[in-house]
């Protein structure tokens, strides 16, 4: 876990390299280490309760389709006017259910 976490902690120029490093350490343990993988999924909702948040499926931008940017405003802009479209789409699903069991991890 330390290795994905690590790429949060890159700045300026070098957080584009780190998440390829990281992308590429997760493609490697999904398709050659399925156990260890399914070990590490399945214990990120465990770690709910000690105030760490892990989103499954990649980054926030990933999540409300901001890749391109990391910035601020384009989180506060997508809460403003696409979140509720957002929590309603069928497609969002599984980020949605995520999302909820973090809030609720939250808010308890």
């Amino acid at each position: 876990m330390q290795l994905i976490k690590r790429g949060c902690l890159a700045t300026g120029s070098g957080i584009q390299d780190k998440k390829k490093e990281n992308q590429e350490l997760l493609d490697y343990v999904k398709a050659n280490k399925q156990t260890e993988w399914v070990k590490i999924t399945s214990n990120i909702p465990t770690k709910y309760v000690q105030g760490i948040f892990i989103l499954q499926e990649g980054e926030l931008e990933d999540y409300i389709g901001k890749s391109t940017s990391n910035k601020l405003e384009n989180v506060i802009d997508f809460c403003k006017s696409r979140l509720a479209s957002w929590y309603s789409s069928a497609v969002n699903g599984t980020r949605v259910k995520e999302f909820n069991d973090i809030y609720n991890s939250i808010i308890k």
